[in-house]
């Protein structure tokens, strides 16, 4: 027998990969200094420079105390060019230190402005796999045209742009939720254990979802999401106790001085304005409507299949900013999943669904930017009114969608009646 003789490139093939190497080099040094030019003409970015700088302080990087008011006063400086006005952030620290220490190689970056311009492109590759990762769970291969709609949409929409210009990690946990559901979905339960102890804090914006994840897997006793989550969160508290051995009782007062901030949105806020004398009472009636409803579709989709339970997520993200926990617009960037789901199912249920898709496509991706800009709307409302759209209207949408999402799996003639869809 003769001996397999390894094929060899030849020069063309050579030139080929070495062009095609520099022209990815050139794209990504571009997308990357644009980045950085942007970070340094733009305010804001407070969202990262927020735990940049208490890591930089904890590590003796920068002089100071992390967790202290001196270094919120610092943030509250570069992202405003001054002290906090009310109704400002005033960038209180209240992240758990173990998790803190996950931007550490960030803190490593002296400059506050290319800290910043290195997390926004982080943040914009997380928004595209993100948005990539919305369509594979919802198991849909839209047409080319509706892919590039969609993708305009999540990268181009109101709330991303809020989400990258604060800095928020709203775009990174939007990303290890989507991650947590696929690999549950895909049972690798340690993998998902791993993802939720990085995703254990911001309670605002997917407290609630967690709290329906480990519902579901502790109801069907998947243990190994308890293994994956035991791990990583151990090994962080250990290296924070030898990094800050008093970081608790911080944290606490950071969690405490947040607390007792006005900053932030509720729907109770938004009614006491529109209504000033039953705003507060509408507030708390929709408070408690929502936890019902999460209540009864908890107790639902903790038994179900994955498609039930992913449709309960969705809503879970929905109704979280209507439940009364304080929040904002950068925030619902984690509706992306929400919104891939209800075009999916509305295309592929209806037999108008491609024009129909494209509408809602169309009314989600306009109708912020048209309340947040219109002239006709008091400006201490558009606010107030972007931040209730979107929630509200995914909520409509799943209920829209729910009986086709949580009947019983799709027939082989169904699937063969709609081949992009298997």
């Amino acid at each position: 027998m003769k001996p397999i003789e390894e094929k060899k490139l030849s020069p063309a093939e050579i030139r080929f990969l070495v062009f095609g190497f520099l022209i990815l080099a050139a794209v990504l040094t571009a997308f990357l200094f644009a980045n950085l030019v942007l970070a340094e003409r733009m305010k804001g970015g407070g969202g990262i420079l927020m735990p940049w700088k208490n890591v930089r302080v904890s590590f003796g990087l920068d002089n100071g105390e992390p967790y202290s008011g001196a270094v919120a006063a610092y943030v509250q400086r570069q992202a405003y060019g001054g002290a906090a006005r009310a109704g400002q952030n005033p960038y209180y620290f209240n992240l758990p230190y173990y998790l803190t220490l996950l931007y550490a190689p960030l803190s490593l970056v002296g400059n506050p402005s290319v800290a910043r311009g290195l997390y926004l492109a982080l943040a914009e590759v997380a928004l595209f796999a993100m948005t990539a990762l919305s369509l594979r769970l919802a198991d849909w291969r839209p047409r080319r045209l509706f892919a590039i709609l969609f993708y305009l949409f999540a990268g181009l929409g109101l709330y991303s742009l809020f989400a990258l210009y604060e800095g928020t990690p709203a775009v990174l946990l939007g990303l290890v939720y989507l991650g947590i559901l696929l690999a549950l979905r895909e049972e690798a339960d340690e993998l998902a254990g791993a993802l939720i102890a990085v995703a254990f804090a911001h309670w605002e914006i997917g407290g609630p979802f967690l709290l329906l994840v480990l519902l579901y897997v502790a109801y069907q006793r998947r243990s190994g999401v308890l293994v994956g989550f035991i791990i990583p969160t151990f090994t962080l508290l250990a290296i924070a106790y030898l990094v800050q051995p008093g970081w608790v009782f911080s944290y606490l007062v950071g969690v405490f001085a947040n607390w007792t901030t006005t900053f932030g949105l509720t729907p109770g806020a938004v009614f006491v304005r529109l209504w000033p004398e039953i705003g507060s009472r509408l507030g708390w009636g929709l408070t408690a409507l929502s936890v019902l409803t999460l209540a009864f579709e908890w107790a639902r989709a903790r038994s179900g299949d994955f498609r039930r339970f992913y449709w309960a997520a969705c809503l879970t993200l929905s109704l979280t900013p209507l439940t009364g926990l304080r929040s904002g617009p950068e925030n619902l960037v984690v509706l992306i999943p929400a919104a891939a789901l209800i075009f999916a199912t509305v295309r592929e249920r209806w037999k108008a669904g491609y024009w129909l898709t494209i509408s809602l496509l169309a009314l989600f991706f306009a109708a912020p930017w048209i309340l947040y800009l219109s002239g006709f709307i008091p400006a201490p409302l558009r606010t107030d009114l972007t931040f209730l759209f979107l929630p509200v209207a995914t909520v409509i949408g799943l209920y829209w969608i729910r009986w086709w999402v949580v009947r019983p799996p799709r027939t082989w003639t169904e699937r063969v009646t709609h081949p992009e869809y298997r």
